[in-house]
Order: structure tokens, then C-alpha cells, then sequence
């Protein structure tokens, strides 16, 4: 019948309805974020590179599996530790990496520094390139850092071992 329901129920049905058309649009865009969340996961899990991210004073929040692979540490582990501790830099690298990571959030730029020698958490030694770039989350200030990882090792021998056999030639030629 038309007039099944008077004016105060149509109303209350108008806003339910509109209540529960809101909560399918926020339902449908919350399965939309977690779908771009489990993405960017993915991407970063698979990232060859070291990934860290880090707060203002460097310490680190995230860690991807290849971090985990060239410094020795667990994800778990390194989460609230000093990314120049996690890397057993000496004290004048490590002054030369905070200085940059500072310099970056107050200049808001990106910064690379190489080669950098490392001792991995088994002792094995590594020679590393960082380049870290400022992250913002609500604020216009940088809250951290994402810093890439990536490992010279095997570029660096090969250049030694080039060097080499360039000396050995020319002192065989002379």
C-alpha cells in the first residue's frame, strides 16, 4: 500500500538505507586499500635491493628480506636498532651517514653515498651504496627515511681484479 508507513518511518528507512549504502562504499574501498597494501607488500618483498626504512633519528621500522640477506639480521631483530649498527659501520662512516640522513630531512633530498665497507652480522665484510630519500606521512616535515641497499661487492672485486690484471700486462710489457 502507498501509505504503508508514515513520514517518521520513511525517514528512518531513507536513512538506513543511506547508512548502509555508506558502508558498502566504505567496505568496498577498504578491500581496495588492503588489495594496494598487500601489492606494495608484494613489491617490496621482492625487491633485490635492500630496502630499510627508517625514523628521524634512524632507526629502523621496515626491513625486506634482501636487507635481511646482506647485514645478517632479522627483520625482527633490527626493528628499533640504529641502521649505522646494523651495518657495524666505524664511528667516521657513521658520522658521514647520520650527517646525510640529516641533512636530507632538513634540505628534503635525497642523498647517495659509496662505496661504503660494512661487516655483516656473521663477520663477512660487504661494500655497500645507500641512497636514502625523505618519507612524509601527514606532516610537510620528513617523519623518516626509506633507504636502499645495494650491494657493490661483486662490482668492486671485479674492478680490483681488472686493475690487477691492467698492472700485470703493462709490467709484463715493460
Amino acid at each position: 500500500r502507498r501509505d504503508a508507513f508514515d513520514q517518521t518511518t520513511q525517514w528512518v528507512l531513507n536513512l538506513l538505507a543511506d547508512h548502509t549504502a555508506i558502508s558498502l562504499a566504505n567496505a568496498r574501498l577498504f578491500q581496495e586499500i588492503q588489495k594496494e597494501k598487500q601489492h606494495a607488500a608484494m613489491v617490496i618483498e621482492s625487491v633485490t635491493n635492500g630496502l630499510l626504512t627508517t625514523d628521524r633519528n634512524g632507526r629502523i621500522l621496515t626491513a625486506n628480506p634482501a636487507a635481511e640477506e646482506q647485514t645478517g639480521w632479522k627483520t625482527a631483530e633490527m626493528i628499533g636498532m640504529q641502521m649505522c649498527k646494523v651495518f657495524g659501520l666505524p664511528p667516521e662512516e657513521e658520522r658521514q651517514i647520520r650527517q646525510a640522513m640529516v641533512e636530507g630531512m632538513e634540505q628534503q633530498r635525497a642523498f647517495t653515498i659509496e662505496p661504503i665497507d660494512i661487516v655483516n652480522r656473521q663477520g663477512g665484510r660487504r661494500i655497500i651504496s645507500l641512497t636514502g630519500s625523505p618519507v612524509y606521512e601527514t606532516n610537510p616535515e620528513p617523519s623518516g627515511m626509506v633507504v636502499l641497499v645495494r650491494d657493490l661487492t661483486e662490482r668492486e672485486e671485479f674492478n680490483r681484479l681488472q686493475d690487477e690484471l691492467i698492472s700485470s700486462i703493462s709490467h709484463e710489457m715493460r
